[in-house]
């Protein structure tokens, strides 16, 4: 053996086939001491690792060659590391790869089954055969340089491991290397294979194998079916029995988890093959049959992903459904035994979300009720739990990566159809309330631990738990017809759980606002939806810090609160008898919150935007009749705020709810509906108003930023009072005269007030008066004129026709 063993190695050592040269010194010792490299001088740590590379090359061939098997073990035990640590590749030899490979491959052939170190050699040459893989394949220079070497690896390894059963019957952990030696050359081109599937299938077919319980255990198995024969599933005829059997067991969480991770890796590596599907069936059936009557195990999660994936693929004809019946029947009966422990709401939840839609067809209603229950918990406790926002960020990272993880689709399709057949108070129940709670508690955690989410960890939150609970909402609204299917609490829920998700929403898309919209428009007719839409603005205000206070706005509660707001803007909801009384009070505190400084000062202004803008809606649709005492407690909360801390788009929204409360009196008015009440509110807001100008332009120094804002909203106001006590109203109590005597400005936008929609009967008189009071104010028309012939809307208006008039008086 000794002989055979140095003439291979020698021809391997001289890149040729063993039957060359027989006449070359085979006996002599081999050069295996090539110079270092002045990189590998300067980093001892590299330099220690090529001397004990070397080291072996030179010692472990003739230790091989004359039988001292258990010293060449021990040699090569410390190569493994040290080739890791040289780093590049290029550093060592290829003389000294072959001679640590190729011959410690021969022993092993050559060495009898029953020995232990036929084994150990066996992972030392396969484990140097995986690190040269690895480290030449990650560079194209490196693979072109190390593809003849790697071939010749491939086929010896296969050879060696074919023609010698002792090393296929063992354990997965033994075989690794040559999985992953199998997985790192399939990524590449110029490689066999078949040959790569087939010595796949070899470490993994064997009962010795036990896949699922391998220590380390890798999706690399897969490999086994994916080439060759394999592919076209003869070997899956094997292989699927003998994993279903293995996996058949009571489970734990480790194997539940690896069952879960060989499914996430088939599902991106193989399409919805039909036949391997019908394989893995068949193969389930036989076991059923064989364990009838055991709880859900690990194997009920294959079963139930093949199911999902045949029913997709519409490949389950009434015979095959017919001798699936005592799987689907078991798998049925799982989902009904609930218990608390991790393991069993893992496997139901993934049963129930990748087969739900097949267990519940054509079974009574306890079916469904027990696939909605297993997904949503699913949901709830696995794949998106809010105990995340407590934990650390290893700890997230590892979680957003786990197999468990990455079924969210599955489980939102299947509670989208579930919901479309469950009756309104299960929807509520099972799916849409829990839905709500969830996303409450993730908008109130993020509130809890927004100090602490910063970083990495706050970014994988973020993006992991974000997105994947505006995807559920998603699914939601796009599978059910949520008009006619859902009920009117689950209704609710919905909309609820939607101003929760909004907290995390970065950009409100129009189509999204549309939806949300039209769920605010459907539930207003419904009994009892009003009032638990406007109770939960009401909430959400509630959880805000008291006014005053300093304490810094919870983000969530803020974006949730901005959202309500505008999902109540909808005339079906205006209307309604409890509208003022429940929303009013909301509006009137996020207007007077505009005004708070500190950690509120960025936060503050578009929840007033959102604030004011719905007071505008509601003037325009609901009017102020009868509502005096509501719009005085707007227009001061206004006035106040917007005095200390003027903003351009809270003055742009304020002057149309300011216009939009004049406007409604004047329709009445012209409809010869209004009173004496509304003229004087009218008249009441001008006051306000221009009281508060007065005041800014007085103060030292003079708030001219809000004191012109606070103008815009007063003639507004003023554009719709009664024409003919128009005047003596400006004039007397509002003091305008005084207004545009202390800041310029102010004259240039009440004449582009004037001449931009006061009405016509009321327009001479005021224009006269202010050329009577500022003749020297031609500068002020020239600019109006310009913003006129910009301005289409106010060329109709005949707009140009009065400023030239005043032009030629002047």
């Amino acid at each position: 053996m000794g002989l055979r063993l140095s003439r291979w190695m020698a021809a391997a050592v001289a890149g040729q086939k063993e039957d060359g040269d027989e006449d070359a010194d085979l006996d002599a010792p081999f050069d295996v001491s090539g110079g270092s490299s002045s990189s590998s001088a300067e980093d001892p740590r590299i330099a220690a690792a090529l001397a004990t590379l070397r080291r072996a090359a030179a010692t472990v061939p003739g230790l091989l060659a004359w039988g001292r098997h258990a010293e060449a073990h021990q040699a090569l035990l410390p190569c493994l590391q040290s080739l890791e640590e040289v780093g590049d590749l290029l550093k060592v030899e290829m003389t000294v790869l072959r001679i640590l490979i190729f011959p410690t491959l021969f022993a092993v052939h050559q060495l009898g089954p029953s020995q232990q170190l036929q084994l150990q050699l066996a992972f030392d040459a396969s484990g140097l055969a995986s690190v040269v893989a690895s480290k030449a394949t990650a560079k194209p220079e490196l693979l072109g340089e190390f593809r003849g070497l790697l071939s010749e690896v491939l086929r010896f390894v296969a050879a060696v491991w074919f023609f010698t059963p002792a090393l296929a019957n063992q354990r997965l952990d033994n075989n690794r290397f040559v999985l992953r030696l199998c997985a790192t050359l399939a990524e590449h081109d110029g490689f066999e294979k078949e040959l790569l599937s087939a010595l796949a299938f070899c470490c993994v077919s064997t009962a010795s194998a036990q896949i699922w319980v391998a220590r380390h255990f890798s999706s690399d198995v897969l490999l086994a079916f994916s080439y060759g024969e394999a592919r076209e599933v003869g070997t899956t005829q094997v292989l699927a029995p003998m994993l279903l059997h293995q996996c058949h067991v009571p489970s734990t969480m480790t194997m539940l988890q690896r069952v879960l991770l060989f499914i996430n890796a088939w599902e991106q590596k193989f399409d919805d093959d039909a036949a391997m599907a019908d394989i893995w069936l068949r193969a389930a059936v036989g076991l059923q049959h064989a364990h009838a009557g055991v709880a859900l195990t690990p194997a009920a999660c294959l079963i139930s992903f093949f199911l999902g994936r045949a029913s997709r693929a519409r490949k389950l004809e009434s015979d095959k459904l017919e001798s699936l019946q005592g799987v689907l029947a078991w798998l049925r009966t799982g989902l009904q035994f609930r218990t608390r422990s991790s393991e069993d709401i893992i496997l139901r939840g993934f049963v129930a979300s990748t087969a739900g839609a097949l267990l519940a067809s054509g079974q009574p209603s306890r079916a469904l009720v027990d696939v909605a229950e297993a997904a949503m918990t699913f949901v709830c406790e696995v794949i998106l739990p809010p105990s995340l926002m407590g934990r650390t960020a290893g700890e997230v990272q590892q979680h957003y990566y786990s197999p468990e993880g990455r079924f969210l689709t599955g489980a939102a399709e299947t509670l989208a159809r579930c919901v479309s057949e469950l009756s309104p108070s299960e929807q509520s129940s099972l799916v849409l309330g829990p839905l709500e709670s969830l996303c409450r508690r993730w908008s109130e955690g993020w509130d809890i631990h927004a100090a602490s989410l910063v970083g990495q960890t706050g970014g994988i939150l973020y993006r992991y738990g974000t997105s994947a609970l505006l995807f559920m909402a998603s699914v939601l609204r796009q599978v059910v017809d949520w008009e006619e299917e859902l009920g009117t609490d689950a209704l609710l829920h919905f909309l609820r759980a939607l101003s929760f998700v909004d907290a995390f929403r970065e950009v409100m898309d129009h189509e999204h606002a549309a939806i949300c919209t039209r769920l605010a428009q459907v539930g207003a007719g419904r009994p009892g939806f009003a009032d638990g839409l406007f109770w939960s603005l009401w909430e959400a205000h509630h959880r805000l810090p008291a006014a005053g206070s300093g304490a810094p706005p919870p983000e969530a509660a803020l974006r949730t609160l901005h959202f309500l707001l505008g999902a109540v803007a909808v005339e079906e909801l205006i209307v309604c008898d409890a509208f003022f009384p429940a929303v009013w009070p909301v509006v009137v505190a996020c207007v007077r919150r505009s005004c708070e400084g500190g950690a509120w000062k960025s936060d503050a202004v578009p929840l007033a935007v959102r604030a004011h803008s719905l007071a505008n809606v509601a003037f325009k649709i609901a009017g102020t009749a009868g509502r005096s005492a509501l719009v005085k407690d707007y227009m001061s909360a206004s006035a106040e705020s917007f005095r200390a801390a003027p903003d351009e788009q809270v003055a742009r929204v304020l002057v149309a709810a300011a216009g939009a409360i004049s406007s409604d009196v004047a329709k009445r008015r012209e409809q010869k509906e209004n009173t004496t009440a509304d003229d004087a509110l009218v008249s009441w807001a001008m006051g306000c108003l221009s009281g508060a100008v007065l005041q800014c332009l007085e103060a030292s120094p003079p708030e001219v930023g809000a004191a012109e804002g606070l103008f815009q909203a007063f003639a507004a106001v003023a554009r719709f009072h009664e024409p003919a006590s128009l005047p003596g109203v400006l004039y007397g109590a509002c003091q305008l005269r005084a207004m545009l005597q202390r800041h310029e400005p102010l004259r240039g936008l009440w004449l582009s007030a004037l001449i931009g929609g006061f009405a016509e009967t009321a327009r001479p008189e005021l224009l006269r008066l202010l050329l009577d009071d500022f003749p020297d104010a031609a500068a002020a028309f020239d600019d109006a004129t310009s913003a006129a012939s910009a301005d289409p809307a106010l060329s109709r208006r005949g707009a140009l026709g009065w400023l030239g008039l005043l032009r030629s008086a002047l």
